[in-house]
């Protein structure tokens, strides 16, 4: 804390170079004052403030957005207050400001996580004095000038994070187009592929929300553009849910920037002789036009095509700068491809990370995965997580290659460790090869330039690694590769003519000397130069008598040439007016002195004037390199590709126990794990081992559990069937039927999964709602939340998904909660047949097993607990058997929690007084088999049978039950009760009071 005219200044101010009072009083004012401007705290952009001293900074309650990413290392907030008597420029309370000051690098990655995780807008704000102006701004669809503020300089090799450009723009954008007569058009602009997707469909009478947000998934759009005045096909509340749960921002635009009057002439522009590989888009035609685009028959629809030209003004494609012109591939945005999901079943399934809910990296299935050693192959495994395969054929190919890796250890290493690990971002540098900056400049220099060269080197031997894996990694790898290394040897032998390779090591990225004579003489200069300096080098370290590399000599743009000792033995040139000290710091003492000083400023000027000098010869390098770009993009996609792949295989070989390669049957053909484990669970056992369970979701498989000769059993073709899973509470239902869910996942993006066995058909979507809980930001309820989500699979589901539910019905009262629960299994075993695992604590729906209607269509199996008497404890066996559960744990689990001793004796006895007055009354599955058979009685016999029914309960709910004798009374009563209504002779009555 310091003190600035007798007012306490704090670390956060300082640190930000806001000691001066009015100045900062000046700020803060601004930062409130814009913050109150904004309409919904819930859409508006995050401010991010750059100071004059390479700080950055945000405020208010931007601080609590940057707090919800999950960056480890960002601290809590400070504050800093005005320290202006009387002023209100902190804020509306007059409080301080809440404040997390931080450097750049750290700031970049906040924004990267902001834009990536959160769908946040942001705005970089300059501070000078007083005054704040905008430098830069962008949303996670359209990075703009971010991209330069933030992304640009950002180190190729060390972001194998994905967080940075590349993957703050990952997902791009989607454009939707929405009639009141139910027609959706959609656009989807992908940077990382340079791919438009564009779809027209009906929704008619159905959700236009569920196919918005399946399309929204699978996409990865990290941004959704709306037209002002359209209808939306649900509440606007309802879509605000949907991209908030899935990070999406949200931007409206006027109608004129959906007019398609110029989009044929525009995509004519940017459609053709791109390079990406399976474009099947067709070439430009004479003049830029491109003559086949009317043949394109998702084109034809006026919505689509609207939504295309909001995407091309947005996203700025036509731009010069985006150097897009022929480079971009056109398809039909086709969800059937995909295996579909929504948020909820991502959610559910903990297949993203969420740093809202905590849980780190390892506490989701991309966490499990994500053993990849690119920025390339991280960005491509998260994109295939959101977009599992339809095509068998497709996964085979995947599961083949990473079972030749799997079989390989050596080659899978070699792979890993002497090659993948030391690319750099492919992908990134090919891009900045693409793109130009105000001026017309390509944004690449001569180090990208070498960056490139150095993986051309490198990509031979890493083709001879590869091939000795086999010939399916042959087949899939080294024959496109060698194809791709024949293109760039031209690029290698360009570098080798042009570029000053010697000096590389001095990190100096320069036109070879050979190229000009004029370049020629300077480059003489300098070495002669460089001699001097390194004749001064070994005489100071024979005055300071160091020993050898104890004396560093290093460049820095900044300070040129100096010399570095450690800290410990500044004592060696302290007191030596022949030495001047630079800084000190962490890593030592810098200094330098008369001569070093003299030969350091006269190789920087002919540094400079050997940059001015082959300044043309450099545009001309970068024109003619910038011409390879669509070759080192597919070096990139392919090495993403294998990257994935190896990191599958890895997965599965370092694994606790097996991982097995999943058998992909056609829809419908039966899904089946044998001895299957949750990958997520086991991941963070810390060495302990996971008990593995089946799953058999077959029809007409008498016992789904039992039985090695079971697994050979055709299932029926007419649909899977409905498993309920009984048991005490946290013995792993949950687990056991997300784990079916995420392994079908794993299966559909051509991972190897952890079980003995597994036959997992094509699925078409995947359907989760697992553990809703209040959300009081969306002011919905636990129930509420829950019959949103099962709305969505009644709605959408069919016998080719896969459905998981767990514990419905628990947000409103017992006859609520079991008759939605009850009439739900029985819709989804009888009527639309998907496979489905239905986990719950109403031990009276394990009485659809036997409903004659259902036979072999709902099976129970229950998760095993043991209690022991003499402990009173319960112990887990989390072992999955056939048959309902036959008791309640509950109180078990009370007596675990620590309840109080009085509170458990009290429940004990009190369950004792229910159970017993439950045995002289019909039960609520008694009552639910003799509902299900009313269609035989006529409506007045019905009629008259509820009114009977429903005396009987109030009369029984009003007996007194306090003392023992009126329990014992209460008995006795409630049969006579009975007795009398059976005694009308109404048929239905009769049923539902049956003993």
């Amino acid at each position: 804390m310091s003190h600035t005219n007798n007012v306490p200044v704090s670390a956060a101010a300082i640190a930000l170079g806001l000691e001066d009072t009015r100045e900062r009083a000046a700020f803060i004012r601004s930062v409130v004052t814009a913050q109150a401007a904004d309409a919904s705290p819930r859409v508006a952009p995050v401010r991010v403030y750059e100071h004059k001293n390479a700080m950055f900074s945000v405020h208010g309650r931007d601080t609590e957005v940057a707090g919800r990413v999950g960056l480890d290392d960002l601290r809590a907030p400070e504050f800093i207050s005005s320290g202006v008597p009387g002023s209100n420029a902190t804020s509306a309370a007059g409080a301080p400001l809440a404040t997390l000051p931080m450097q750049f690098r750290l700031c970049k990655q906040l924004v990267s996580l902001l834009l990536q995780e959160a769908g946040k807008k942001i705005v970089l704000l300059l501070r000078s004095g007083s005054s704040v102006t905008v430098k830069a701004s962008g949303s996670p669809g359209a990075l703009g000038s971010l991209e330069e503020a933030f992304f640009e300089t950002e180190d190729a090799f060390t972001d194998t994070t994905g967080a940075g450009a590349g993957a703050a723009g990952a997902g791009g954008v989607l454009a939707i187009r929405v009639t009141t007569s139910g027609q959706l058009g959609m656009a989807h602009w992908d940077a990382t592929t340079r791919t438009l997707a564009v779809v027209t469909r009906n929704f008619g009478d159905t959700n236009g929300l569920d196919e918005l947000e399946a399309a929204l998934v699978s996409s990865g759009a990290r941004e959704l553009l709306l037209c002002a005045g359209d209808s939306m096909p649900c509440e606007a509340s309802k879509l605000d849910d949907i991209l908030n749960e899935l990070g999406v921002a949200k931007t409206e635009r006027k109608r004129p920037e959906f007019d398609a009057e110029d989009v044929d002439r525009d995509l004519g522009l940017l459609i053709g002789n791109g390079r990406r590989r399976g474009d099947a888009a067709p070439r430009v035609g004479a003049g830029g036009v491109n003559p086949a685009l009317h043949t394109v028959p998702f084109l034809d629809q006026p919505l689509s095509r609207s939504a295309a030209a909001a995407v091309l003004r947005f996203c700025n494609l036509l731009s010069g700068t985006a150097g897009l012109e022929g480079r971009v591939g056109l398809k039909a945005l086709d969800g059937s491809a995909t295996l579909r999901m929504d948020s909820a079943a991502l959610r559910a399934l903990n297949i993203l990370p969420d740093g809202r809910a905590g849980g780190g990296k390892k506490g989701s299935l991309l966490g499990v995965l994500d053993r990849t050693s690119t920025a390339m192959g991280g960005r491509l495994l998260r994109r295939w997580l959101a977009q599992p395969l339809q095509d068998a054929a497709a996964i085979d190919g995947r599961l083949s290659a990473v079972g030749a890796l799997l079989d390989d250890a050596a080659t899978r290493g070699s792979i890993r460790d002497d090659h993948l690990r030391r690319l750099p971002d492919i992908h990134r540098l090919a891009r900045k090869f693409t793109r130009r900056n105000r001026s017309g400049a390509l944004a690449a220099t001569l180090q990208d330039v070498v960056l490139l060269y150095q993986c051309v080197v490198r990509l031979p031997y890493l083709a001879t690694a590869v091939a000795s894996g086999g010939d399916v990694l042959k087949d899939r790898f080294v024959t496109p590769l060698r194809d791709l290394i024949e293109e760039a040897d031209k690029y290698e032998a360009l570098v080798e003519q042009t570029i000053d390779l010697d000096q590389i090591g001095n990190h100096e990225f320069l036109i070879s000397p050979t190229v000009d004579a004029g370049l020629a003489s300077l480059r003489e200069q300098k070495d002669a130069v460089l001699s001097g300096i390194a004749d001064v080098h070994a005489r100071v370290e024979g005055e300071l008598r160091t020993k050898a590399d104890q004396l560093k000599l290093e460049r820095k743009d900044n300070l040129g040439y100096f010399f570095r000792l450690t800290r410990r033995d500044e004592k060696l040139i302290r007191a030596k007016p022949t030495y001047h000290v630079l800084e000190t710091r962490k890593d030592g003492v810098r200094f330098t002195c008369k001569e070093l000083r003299k030969l350091s400023e006269e190789y920087t000027d002919l540094t400079s004037e050997y940059d001015s000098l082959q300044s043309e010869l450099r545009t001309k390098t970068l024109e003619i390199a910038s011409t390879y770009a669509p070759v080192f993009e597919d070096v990139s996609a392919l090495l993403a590709d294998l990257d994935v792949l190896v990191a599958f295989a890895t997965v599965a070989a370092e694994a606790p126990q097996d991982y097995c390669k999943p058998e992909i049957g056609a829809p419908g053909s039966g899904f089946v794990l044998r001895q299957a484990r949750h990958p997520v669970v086991e991941e963070n056992l810390d060495g302990r081992p996971f008990i593995a369970n089946d799953i058999d979701l077959r029809r007409g498989v008498a016992d789904a559990l039992t039985g090695e000769d079971a697994m050979d059993i055709e299932s029926s073709s007419d649909g899977g069937a409905l498993v309920v899973i009984t048991g005490p509470n946290m013995s792993g239902k949950s687990t056991y039927i997300r784990m079916a869910g995420v392994l079908t996942l794993m299966a559909h993006v051509g991972c190897y999964v952890p079980a003995e066995l597994a036959k997992v058909p094509l699925t078409d979507r995947i359907f989760a709602r697992v553990g809703a809980g209040d959300d009081q930001l969306r002011g919905v309820s636990t129930f509420m939340a829950e019959m949103l989500e099962t709305a969505a699979i009644l709605r959408s589901a069919t016998p080719r998904s896969l459905v998981v539910i767990d514990e419905l019905g628990r947000g409103t009262s017992t006859y609520d909660g079991y008759g939605l629960a009850y009439a739900i299994c029985h819709h989804v075993a009888s009527t639309i047949k998907s496979p489905c695992l239905f986990a719950t604590h109403f031990h009276e729906l394990t009485s659809l097993a036997s409903e004659s209607a259902l036979t072999g269509t709902v099976r129970n199996v229950h998760v095993t607990a043991v209690s022991d008497a003499a402990t009173r404890s319960l112990v887990f066996l989390y072992n999955v058997r056939p048959g309902a559960c036959d008791q309640s744990f509950g109180i078990h689990v009370a007596r675990m929690a620590r309840f109080p001793d009085s509170v458990v004796e009290a429940a004990s006895r009190k369950a004792a007084e229910l159970e017993s007055f439950r045995s002289t009354t019909p039960s609520v599955a008694d009552g639910a088999a003799a509902a299900a058979n009313v269609q035989s009685d006529d409506p007045d016999t019905v009629r008259q049978g509820k009114a009977l029914v429903k005396q009987f309960v109030a009369d029984v709910r009003a007996l007194p039950l306090v003392s023992d004798a009126e329990k014992q009374a209460a008995v006795a009563r409630a049969r006579e009760l009975r007795s009398s209504v059976i005694a009308r002779g109404n048929a239905y009555a009769n049923r539902v009071l049956a003993a």
